[in-house]
């Protein structure tokens, strides 16, 4: 690893940065300001790959900090004139919407991956501290044997809590927005705040015990957002039932918004207290499970005593008897019948399983981005949980994906009685230009069709970040305001969530 000399200015300093950089305009710059000599570009064609194959995002620079110091320096050199854009990423595994990629090319990714510490696990609260790189599968390893268990999402081990957090990830007990106690965050001054009532200076007992704190929320200044570089986050932690109820049927397309509107109504009594899903069975093949067909597969878990398990059993027979068809209710992995049922049992109980990411992409490896032969792009809209919308949903993608030619997975995801999303997956080959820009004209034309519909953006990927598609005029200008105070030279991933942007 090169120890390199800061040139930006009069505190200069010497850091053993693990760093690459590119022969562009950024990349020459910053190499420049650190003193450093051209090296090794193997993890700069790394992070220019992405199994969505997206035409934007490649990098200046690809930096490793170590620790909260060496972050601090790099943001201090990128802050000289003329300033550099920096983005940063905590494991890089957003498959599907731009991977470690930026919304645009030559920027300084700032890989926060080797910030992996585990800082606390508050055992009689159920709360985890933990940096930004540390993966789901690292917290989940740590908490076995623990009465906690981690809320994780579909997604590999190797994801990052923190960084899908961020993004509103959707886990299996509930949204992972429902985990946030509180964050740290480094202000692009290097500065550190932390929000909630980690900030209020209270005893250990109290840190984290409100997601709020005292005075105006902070924490969602920095969800989505490019108002700082979030280093670590409080994590609540989900109690390990004593029974795991998983429900499992077929759903006909002709009793699809019959069976929303039943499992609508079991979740707002509380007769299913994780997320349901509903996957048509595009998506369930692309699983490796069955073929494609016209019906949906409905998903499904109550999670407490044995005697509230066998009174939320009775609801749920009752509620979807005559709607959902071979209609199965089991006690978790012991009790599964096939390598789905099991599959989605463990998820449930907070086990990540990384089949479903080698399925995905056609290479049994978590580094899919280079290895992968699948490619693979999410669209992911927010949606009301009305059986009407959840049908003009299905049947929007099911006439874009007829008109482009690429077969569209679905599944709904209900994350309470009134809000859900969709995850949207085009699958093509990666080899095939005609395919990638099948998939990628597809993509286009769900953005368009589902903003047209008036169904918003629950996440979105590098290419459709515009602030006129995601806010109205009044928040972008509000947003705007926000970024001038807290980073004026607009360091910090210009462009992201279409704020700063770079006019591209």
């Amino acid at each position: 690893m090169p120890k390199l000399q800061a040139n930006a200015g009069p505190n200069s300093k010497t850091l053993a940065l693990d760093a690459e950089f590119a022969s562009s305009e950024v990349g020459r710059e910053l190499a420049r300001r650190l003193g450093a000599t051209p090296g090794s570009r193997a993890r700069l064609a790394a992070f220019g790959e992405d199994i969505g194959e997206f035409q934007r995002g490649r990098p200046g620079a690809v930096i490793t900090p170590k620790d909260q110091g060496e972050l601090r320096a790099v943001l201090e050199v990128a802050s000289a004139e003329p300033p550099l854009p920096v983005y940063t990423i905590s494991r890089g595994r957003n498959w599907g919407l731009g991977s470690r990629k930026a919304v645009d090319d030559d920027a300084v990714i700032l890989d926060l991956s080797r910030l992996r510490e585990i800082r606390e696990l508050d055992l009689s609260r159920g709360v985890a501290v933990v940096e930004s790189g540390v993966s789901q599968g690292e917290l989940s390893r740590a908490l076995a044997g623990t009465p906690w268990m981690l809320n994780i999402t579909g997604s590999s081990s190797d994801s990052s809590v923190v960084g899908n957090l961020l993004e509103r990830g959707v886990g299996f007990v509930r949204a992972r927005a429902e985990d946030l106690r509180a964050l740290e965050v480094m202000l692009a001054d290097g500065s550190i705040v932390r929000t909630g009532s980690w900030s209020d200076g209270r005893d250990d007992m109290h840190r984290f015990h409100r997601r709020v704190g005292v005075g105006p929320g902070l924490a969602e200044l920095f969800v989505q957002s490019n108002l700082g570089v979030v280093t670590a986050a409080a994590i609540g932690l989900v109690p390990r039932p004593e029974v795991l109820m998983v429900l499992h049927g077929r759903v006909p397309a002709s009793r699809f918004g019959e069976a929303v509107a039943a499992v609508r109504r079991l979740v707002r009594d509380g007769a299913i207290n994780c997320v349901a899903k509903f996957l048509n069975t595009q998506m369930r093949a692309s699983y490796g499970f069955g073929q494609p067909g016209g019906e949906y597969v409905l998903f499904a878990a109550y999670r407490g005593t044995a005697t509230m398990a066998a009174a939320a059993a009775a609801e749920v027979r009752g509620a979807l008897a005559g709607v959902v068809e071979a209609l199965r209710l089991f006690r978790g992995p012991d009790e599964a019948r096939d390598e789905m049922e099991r599959r989605f049992s463990r998820l449930y109980l907070g086990e990540p399983q990384d089949i479903s990411v080698y399925e995905l992409a056609g290479a049994r490896t978590l580094e899919i981005d280079q290895q992968g032969t699948g490619g693979w792009l999410a669209f992911v809209p927010s949606l009301v949980v009305e059986p009407e919308v959840f049908e003009r949903a299905a049947g929007l993608c099911m006439e874009i994906g007829a008109r482009h030619g690429v077969p569209l997975g679905i599944t709904f995801n209900i994350l309470d009685d009134s809000a859900a999303e969709s995850l949207v997956a085009i699958r093509f080959d990666r080899r095939s230009a005609v395919e990638t820009q099948r998939a990628h004209a597809a993509l286009d034309a769900l953005h368009s069709a589902f903003r047209e519909g008036g169904m918003g953006c629950h996440r979105t990927d590098i290419a459709h970040q515009s602030a006129a598609a995601l806010y109205d005029s009044a928040r972008t200008q509000l947003l705007e305001r926000l970024k001038r105070e807290l980073d004026p030279l607009g360091i910090l991933a210009p462009g992201r969530y279409g704020v700063g942007s770079t006019g591209s």
